[in-house]
């Protein structure tokens, strides 16, 4: 009774954790899925009180040298000294703003603000080092609102801060890779109080209309509707196109060293009030930098204090927005003086792909940002190279540091003009040309990993595809005998738990693929395999992978990666800004190169091509109008992808199947060793009588049950001994005990029966004693006479 209740409950608590990860990936957290996917795998490294190396590789153990060693590196890592000249200062115009506007930005907080603050605090975050967490403001209700909203109206009439609102507690975070050791490989985590995170929260729902106005449409980090799959498809479609119409590209990715940490504060209150927020709003930001305080949390302690006057605040609510108006500030001066175009494309308005000579307009693309980090894309050397120049210059001057050992160079590769009307295609040999800062050359890559996804020069896809089937079979093996391997797990449980925890990780970027059959069936194996495991069955079981997805209750992974395709492109189909005109991502699926003649023959497999199939196989009739429409859009791609529930009978089914397996293993094992040219007499492959007897070993049972019982532990466990199965091929076989009646065996050792450790087992089922080979003899005639006599053995 106990144990059946305490079964049942932990099916249960497994249901609902299984529930919890499904439903914080719906809801686009998925933070809160994978933290409690790392509380299922338990593999938490605590790194508390771990010694560690001060810079002269000096071991420290004791708790206070640990502490002010931590304390010196993270002084060091968030303070990083940077000077802008006051003239580069003085150059930065200061627009008037609008009455209207400044009005808006100036006005006390009200009471309906803070509430509204509160509310979109995230719950589930770690508190500051008053402990208050969000949910306990929140569940104070009213009454704690217009409390806080009085000190934030005298913080807002005084300007002067609450102290513990700029103060921050540094918990160290291991990056996975290199010695834990080593203080390099950390990065600090600022935890803010939580009342402090209110009222930057108030300040950014009035600043982040005003600046996302007047961001480059190039910048797509930390905005709303934008992620990183945007600037990899924008990349890729420009790659794409290159290729098709046989056009030079080369790339250069930037990497800017601490670039957070590094923002001039002093230019950042400039620049801001170049993008239009008031003396008042501008005011209020200060007061959450200045006197910033943070202290390192080790094993339970805090370090003394670290006053930080550089960079943007970690952990901030503000800290996106403010370094994305810095950096489209320095990056507008780089275009400035670089005077490059980068690509230029053309897309046609109207119907886009079939719009015939309607009217068109240009797309250029220069450099894609994704908050700091950085693609170029120039049609010749001499241009990247020259913007390259520019941006050392620029960002030296705005207190930015370019990482040479981290900036890369790509070249597209085009073939010869000469050979583009036959079949093969000559590629053009790269011309050697280094880019050299600060004295260094800019490294060359075949390759790179741009936001996750992986790009080449010949634009295969074969990086990423082993990549994330690389991650993707970590994060199931990470799991697998935490939760695959467990029976009080339910199946529906387990493939939730797939769906949230591995699916993800194996199709990041599948929007974007054009898959040749062999990669998608690369990433198809990996799948099934994956869901063999979940319900107990392996290959050998020869159970067909439709019966595998309708027992699971999962669709096709190829109707997966369809469906993922057509609802991005759905999605690009609608982006449109607020004058109802494309918006960048578009313009790049539609356009191409103007007045420039595709070269015949060696087209690769284009995303287009990819899309209009897919438009095929799904039987849509209009996509031009279902697209603009999203809740149809989504229900027409969603046909092909149903997720099921777990077939009731999979338990049976599945070891229905796995007896027969083992059944057809055993036949094909006893045919392995028939000498050629035998008689063989059936009854013996049949592995099933009338009789209780087996017909390997000559054992006779009590009853069927205990015959199929003994079958698994003498066919299953692979514990035949094969000298006596050819023997007992070749002797006669009687219709009643199936024993021999001829050839006498020599040896009582060859009639018995070994287990996995190459042991003996006495056949005396009421003895059944595990027998090494030295006294296995001796006891088998002291204790199984009546079995040897069954077995016309006579000594």
């Amino acid at each position: 009774m106990v144990k059946n209740k305490v079964e049942a409950r932990q099916r249960e608590y497994w249901e609902e954790i299984s529930v919890d990860i499904e439903n914080a990936v719906k809801d686009h957290d998925p933070a809160t899925a994978f933290q409690i996917i790392r509380r299922l795998r338990g593999n938490n490294m605590n790194t508390e009180h771990i010694a560690i190396h001060d810079k002269d590789g000096n071991t420290l153990t004791n708790s206070e040298d640990r502490s002010n060693r931590w304390r010196e590196y993270f002084d060091e890592m968030l303070n990083v000294h940077t000077v802008v000249d006051e003239r580069i200062l003085q150059k930065i115009p200061k627009p008037l703003l609008d009455q209207k506007d400044l009005s808006h930005q100036d006005a006390v907080p009200t009471v309906d603000e803070v509430v509204k603050a509160i509310q979109q605090i995230r719950n589930r975050r770690a508190p500051g080092k008053d402990e208050i967490s969000a949910e306990l403001l929140k569940a104070g209700g009213l009454p704690l609102a217009e409390w806080l909203h009085e000190i934030i109206r005298d913080v807002w009439e005084q300007e002067i801060m609450v102290k513990d609102w700029t103060a921050a507690v540094l918990i160290r975070l291991y990056k996975n890779k290199g010695d834990k050791r080593i203080c390099d490989n950390y990065r600090g985590i600022s935890l803010l109080v939580v009342a402090g995170k209110i009222f930057a929260r108030i300040l950014l729902n009035r600043i982040q209309n005003t600046l996302e106005k007047k961001l480059l449409e190039e910048q797509a980090g930390f905005r709303a509707g934008r992620s990183t799959i945007d600037q990899v498809f924008i990349l890729k479609m420009v790659m794409e196109r290159s290729r098709e119409f046989n056009q030079p590209l080369h790339l250069c990715f930037i990497d800017l060293q601490k670039a957070y940490d590094s923002v001039n504060r002093e230019a950042l209150w400039r620049v801001c009030s170049a993008y239009g927020l008031s003396d008042k709003m501008i005011q209020m930001i200060k007061l959450l930098y200045e006197d910033v305080r943070a202290v390192v949390r080790i094993d339970g302690d805090f370090s003394s204090s670290i006053q930080m006057n550089t960079g943007v605040k970690q952990g901030c609510l503000l800290s996106p927005i403010l370094f994305n108006v810095y950096i489209d500030f320095v990056m507008r001066q780089i275009l400035e003086q670089a005077g490059t175009e980068g690509v230029t494309m053309n897309y046609r308005l109207g119907d886009l792909w079939y719009s015939g000579r309607g009217n068109s307009d240009d797309v250029k693309l220069l450099a894609l940002m994704y908050a700091d980090d950085i693609a170029v894309m120039c049609q010749s050397t001499q241009d990247l190279e020259k913007f390259i120049k520019a941006f050392e210059k620029i960002t030296q001057d705005f207190g930015l540091t370019m990482n040479i050992k981290k900036t890369c160079l790509m070249s597209l590769k085009q073939f010869q003009k000469s050979t583009c009307n036959s079949k093969e295609r000559t590629e053009v040999d790269d011309k050697p040309f280094d880019i050299t800062i600060r004295n260094q050359n800019i490294e060359k890559v075949e390759e790179f990993n741009y936001l996750g996804c992986y790009v080449s020069k010949d634009q295969t896809q074969h990086k990423d595809i082993e990549t994330r089937v690389s991650k993707a079979s970590s994060a199931f093996n990470s799991l697998r005998r935490i939760v695959w391997y467990r029976k009080c797990i339910s199946t529906q449980a387990k493939i939730r738990i797939f769906r949230a925890s591995v699916l993800p990780v194996l199709l990041y970027g599948s929007e974007l693929w054009s898959l040749t059959v062999a990669e998608e069936q690369r990433l198809k194996a990996l799948y099934m395999k994956c869901l063999r495991v979940i319900i107990g069955v392996s290959i050998g079981d020869r159970i067909k992978n439709d019966l595998v997805l309708q027992l699971t209750g999962q669709p096709p992974l190829e109707n997966i990666l369809r469906r993922n395709r057509l609802r991005w492109f759905g999605h690009v189909n609608r982006m449109n800004n607020d004058q109802n005109c494309p918006m960048l991502t578009k313009k790049t699926l539609f356009a191409s190169f103007k007045n420039v003649k595709r070269p015949p023959h060696g087209i690769k497999l284009r995303w287009k091509d990819k899309i209009m199939k897919d438009i095929t196989v799904s039987n849509i009739k209009n996509w031009r109008r279902e697209t603009n429409d999203k809740d149809t859009w989504r229900k027409t791609i969603n046909r092909g992808v149903t997720y099921g529930i777990v077939h009731t009978d999979v338990t049976r089914i599945v070891r229905e199947h796995k007896e027969r397996a083992v059944d057809r293993r055993a036949r094909e094992e006893l045919m392995h060793h028939i000498p050629k040219n035998t008689t063989t007499d059936h009854n013996l492959l049949a592995l099933t009588t009338d009789d209780t007897t087996c017909t390997l070993c000559g054992r006779i049972c009590k009853n069927k049950k205990g015959l199929k019982i003994h079958r698994h532990t003498c066919i299953n466990k692979n514990i035949i001994d094969k000298k006596a199965i050819t023997q007992k091929v070749q002797q006669p076989i009687s219709t009643k005990s199936h024993q021999a009646t001829t050839s006498q065996p020599t040896k009582i050792i060859e009639l018995l029966v070994k287990n996995n450790n190459n042991e003996y087992i006495c056949p005396n089922q009421t003895c059944g004693r595990v027998l090494k080979a030295q006294g296995a003899t001796s006891h088998v005639k002291a204790c199984a006479k009546l079995w040897l006599e069954k077995q016309n053995f006579h000594f």
